[in-house]
């Protein structure tokens, strides 16, 4: 006979929240949840009280002091009450310490969108809505409620959509909010924000038992048990039937679109091991094995960067991967090699940190074709060879050579003329290697000029914002702050009609700001670039230098300005958010 669900202590919650690897052990003095009213919710904001009123002592919650609930009014039927509010229950009430309410005001310029559509819309306008909270209260770090039945709902409709392991391993239980997406772009917010999602190994049966075992209330929206209103709604429907049959069951007579999408993949479910004639409790086990590989994957690929970082440090958003490593990390794990390729994407993409664009749309065949082209051969500047090529993310990848020189020290050739120079002359050994850089921008494509006049922004900031520094993002990639406590001579710059411009320099394409009063060439008044703290612990003072072209060392001759600050943001992995 089946046991009933056991409720969710705050000593078990501890130790949920324990496992997500916070950073430096900590949660934020001040946290906000994403609250909707419903059991998910209110039961994860009745756990965070639970740890606040201290009846269990965790170095965990030293500083953690202050509780937000956030909480969107979709203005619908179905989360609103008659007169358009949210529906707000005494348990929300009680077990947040402070209570926000956003609204999301549809308009003309922004229409409230069909049925069909409603669910797709109104989830980016809520996320939206959530960063702007996080902003009001101050908060670094959200909390969802998402548990294990979400997550392996997510897993399925990541795997008939196409994605590879990293995808289907399903959401993580710590990330970073990221910049978005082009249509709904969240920049720096985005990447100094945390998402926090502690209940994914938990079953929906044991938060409504805590739920019930608190006597908490929580509201129950209708539109979530309608299988036919998103996709997710019918694959929820088809989970909550599996104890009456397995779903290999219902494939083999697919009638439905969505079943027909699952028959279709099989393949693909059965190369993750996850197994459709298993009950929910092995689908989570499956799900939960491909989240725990995911992460030992990732680990493994970030070690191998900070590894070549020290050894072979590149150019500021640059990779430098010799071909030996290459083929190495392929005989070990060529799983491993896949997932430092994905993250290479992402770490040198000009798309938002963190968008499906910026590592080729998760698709295991962009990474495929892009691990045989950099082993098909060991000197790739063989006639006839590749040169260069982009397989996705904006990243193109080219062959170097690696050489030693007396004077310079490590050299890297990026022509091919002097690749064979350096052998006919018989200079010494030559190591092979191939770099990923971001895409070097078409000059004749307008899409593709990045430069930024910031000049009345600067102006304007100044005057009316009454702020101390205006930061600028360069190509997603760059920060840029001007510090007006610093900088002394704006009035120059609007009595003689300058404009102050970050141009695109290199074919790495960094930024560099420039002065332009329309009579004279454009004066470079910073050009020093900062790396990310966690970098910079790895990373060795000397640069390499390039032979042939317009790169230079970032530790010598640069252009700086004590009211300037240009920082490369985009972090490799998620090891500095604690995995």
């Amino acid at each position: 006979m089946r046991q009933p669900p056991l409720p969710i202590s705050a000593r078990e919650f501890l130790g949920l929240l324990e496992r997500c690897n916070l950073p430096a052990g900590l949660l934020p003095a001040r946290l906000a949840v994403a609250t909707s009213g419903g059991p998910d919710s209110t039961c994860l904001l009745f756990l965070f009280r639970e740890i606040l009123r201290g009846k269990y002592e965790s170095p965990l919650t030293r500083r953690f002091t202050d509780l937000y609930a956030l909480s969107v009014n979709h203005k619908s039927q179905a989360s609103s009450d008659i007169n358009g509010k949210p529906k707000l229950t005494p348990s929300l009430a009680f077990y947040a310490f402070h209570i926000l309410i956003l609204d999301i005001n549809w308009s003309l310029n922004n229409p409230k969108p069909s049925n069909r559509n409603f669910e797709t819309v109104a989830r980016r306008e809520r996320y939206r809505l959530i960063l702007d909270g996080l902003k009001q209260t101050d908060c670094s770090m959200v909390a969802f409620a998402h548990h294990q039945d979400d997550q392996i709902e997510t897993s399925f409709l990541r795997i008939i959509s196409g994605s590879g392991a990293a995808g289907a391993a399903g959401m993580r239980k710590l990330r970073r909010w990221g910049m978005g997406t082009r249509d709904a772009f969240y920049g720096m917010e985005g990447m100094n924000t945390l998402v926090l999602r502690p209940l994914l190994g938990v079953t929906k049966d044991r938060i409504l038992a805590t739920c019930d075992a608190n006597n908490l209330e929580y509201v129950v929206d209708s539109t979530n048990f309608q299988p036919d209103l998103t996709p997710r709604n019918g694959l929820r429907a088809l989970l909550r039937d599996l104890d009456k049959a397995p779903l290999s069951d219902r494939l083999s007579n697919a009638h439905t679109p969505l079943l027909k999408e699952l028959s279709a993949n099989v393949p693909a479910f059965h190369a993750y091991g996850i197994p459709l004639d298993a009950n929910k409790e092995v689908l989570a086990q499956s799900v939960a094995k491909l989240s725990a590989t995911r992460s030992s994957l990732e680990t493994e690929a970030q070690c191998i960067y900070l590894t070549l970082l020290q050894s072979l440090p590149p150019p500021v958003g640059s990779c430098i991967f010799p071909i030996s490593k290459l083929r190495t990390i392929q005989m070990q794990n060529p799983a491993v090699l896949a997932e430092t390729i994905s993250l290479v994407l992402r770490y040198l993409s000009p798309h938002p940190w963190g968008s499906p664009a910026a590592q080729s749309h998760r698709r295991s065949s962009s990474i495929s074709r892009i691990c045989a082209t950099l082993l098909h051969n060991d000197n790739p500047f063989q006639k006839g060879l590749v040169a260069r090529f982009c397989a996705g993310s904006g990243v193109d990848w080219y062959p170097v050579g690696l050489v030693e020189d007396a004077n310079s020290g490590t050299t890297i050739l990026t022509n091919r003329d002097k690749v064979h120079a350096w052998i006919r002359m018989q200079k010494g050994p030559i190591k092979y290697a191939w770099m990923a850089s971001r895409r070097t921008p078409l000059l004749k494509d307008p899409a593709d000029d990045l430069s930024i006049n910031v000049t009345q922004a600067l102006i304007k900031t100044r005057r009316e914002d009454q702020v101390p520094a205006l930061d600028v993002l360069f190509d997603n990639r760059f920060l840029v702050r001007f510090d007006f406590r610093k900088w002394d001579w704006m009035e120059t710059i609007e009595r003689d009609c300058k404009k102050v411009t970050i141009v695109p320099v290199t074919p790495l394409v960094w930024p560099q700001v420039v002065v332009m009063d329309g009579t004279h060439e454009p004066q470079a008044i910073h050009t020093a670039i900062e790396l990310l703290e966690e970098e910079k612990m790895y990373r060795p003072m000397n640069q390499l230098d390039f032979s042939g072209k317009l790169y230079t060392s970032l530790m010598q001759e640069d252009v700086l300005h004590p009211g300037i600050q240009m920082k490369w943001i985009r972090p490799f992995g998620e090891a500095d958010v604690g995995g």
